[in-house]
C-alpha cells in the first residue's frame, strides 16, 4: 500500500511539472529518485517566476532570463532594465 501511495504522489508531481522544461517524465523520475517532496517544493517555489515568463511569452513581450523582469516592447529593448543582462 505504501508503494502505491508513493507512486501516486510521484505521478502528481509529474503532472504538476508537465508544462515545465523537463516535463512530466523528468519530474516523475526526479520524484522517484529523491522523494516527491523535493521536486514539489521546487515547483512551488518557482511557480511565480514560471507564470510570469509564460505570460510574457503569450503577450509577445520580452523577459529577462536572469531576473525574470518583463518588458513591454520586445522589438526595441536589447537589455534588461533591471539587471542589464542581454535579452
Amino acid at each position: 500500500m505504501t508503494i502505491i501511495i508513493y507512486l501516486a504522489l510521484c505521478i502528481v508531481v509529474g503532472l504538476a511539472g508537465r508544462r515545465r522544461p523537463i516535463g512530466f517524465v523528468g519530474y516523475f523520475v526526479l520524484s522517484l529518485l529523491l522523494t516527491p517532496i523535493v521536486p514539489l517544493l521546487f515547483l512551488l517555489v518557482t511557480q511565480k517566476q514560471f507564470l510570469e515568463q509564460e505570460t510574457a511569452i503569450r503577450l509577445y513581450r520580452a523577459y529577462c532570463r536572469r531576473c525574470g523582469c518583463g518588458m513591454a516592447e520586445a522589438d526595441t529593448i536589447h537589455t534588461c532594465n533591471r539587471c542589464g543582462a542581454p535579452l
